[in-house]
């Protein structure tokens, strides 16, 4: 099943059974894939589902166990997250490059050789190597600890009190976002749309065909959100230095090409971010709240649209169609 609760599992056993998979897939992935650099962008994804995981069921894990379970991931995160910048960089530039003009593409090259050298700059704090092993230390640990873990969510709303305060966030995000649109706030808004997009994921297999409408919308905007982060990052490297080492004439037209290429997403993301993020939040989250527990108390029978027992939960005659258009978290 993945990264989803069952219909025929509680809350409390979802959770655990999630967060293990979750820890030991980025395990996996940091101890066996070749590619240093795909190992960890993988390792990283499953991470950010945890946290995900842990935003959802914030509520009822009480203020004290959630902040220690998301800063345990998060740092972890971060002992990768050095090793991952520059891959991203060298991403963003060969990116840009698709649509760049000649000048252009002689201001990336030369930022792509700069990126390049510095990747192998023996004075970084910490290289490749020992993140990764620090990282899979902490993740058997985490693991560890989980399988010991016997969460309590008898009592209240788990589903409905966890979407209302993601999904809120993310409305409130997108309103300073609007209001002051800088790299910080939309970084901001950005993370909160993942986790809204997680969210629809972790609660699909109630209704497919729904949640997979919000998942994949969610999907688009955190990419959209998440290439203008990177072009950030690469802005801010040109500008803090590195325009001495490819010259102000290049840097310049990186910036430029860059900054015209984050005005148009971000036009797209907030017309994307008004129609996702419309509805109240209590009244969202109580229908989907109701979604999932009358899945729950129907079982694997007389649910919407037709058996949606096997093949990710769609009908046969959706199958195809909606199952390449499910996205992953």
């Amino acid at each position: 099943m993945g990264f989803r609760f069952r219909i025929d599992e509680s809350i409390a056993a979802g959770f655990r059974r999630i967060a293990i998979s979750q820890i030991s897939r980025a395990i996996r992935h940091l101890a066996e894939d070749e590619d240093q650099a795909i190992a960890i962008h993988e390792a990283r994804k499953c991470l950010k589902r945890v946290r995900a995981l842990l935003r959802l069921v914030q509520p009822a894990l009480g203020a004290e166990h959630y902040s220690r379970e998301n800063a345990r991931f998060r740092d972890i995160g971060r002992m990768l997250a050095a090793s991952r910048d520059r891959h991203v960089l060298r991403q963003t530039i060969a990116a840009l490059a698709v649509a760049a003009d000649p000048p252009q593409q002689a201001a990336l090259q030369a930022l792509t050789e700069v990126v390049s050298r510095d990747a192998n700059d023996d004075s970084l704090p910490m290289d490749t190597t020992q993140a990764i092993e620090a990282a899979i230390a902490a993740l058997e640990k985490a693991r560890k600890d989980f399988k010991k873990l016997r969460p309590d969510f008898s009592s209240g709303d788990v589903i409905r009190d966890g979407v209302k305060r993601t999904y809120r966030a993310a409305q409130k995000a997108l309103e300073i976002a609007s209001v002051n649109p800088d790299d910080g706030t939309l970084h901001e808004w950005r993370k909160t749309v993942q986790t809204h997009w997680r969210h629809m994921l972790l609660l699909s297999e109630a209704w497919p065909e729904f949640f997979a409408l919000r998942a994949n919308a969610a999907k688009d905007l955190a990419d959209m959100l998440g290439e203008d982060h990177d072009l950030a990052v690469l802005m801010d490297f040109v500008a803090s230095g590195e325009n001495r080492a490819i010259g102000p004439d290049h840097a310049e037209a990186v910036i430029a090409l860059a900054s015209d290429r984050q005005r148009r997403l971000r036009s797209n993301a907030f017309a994307s971010g008004a129609f996702l993020f419309a509805e109240d939040a209590k009244v969202l989250s109580k229908r989907i709240s109701r979604y999932w527990h009358e899945a729950r108390s129907r079982g694997d029978t007389d649910r919407p649209a037709g058996d949606l027992r096997r093949n990710n939960g769609l009908p046969p005659d959706a199958r195809q169609p909606l199952a390449k258009r499910t996205p992953q978290a």
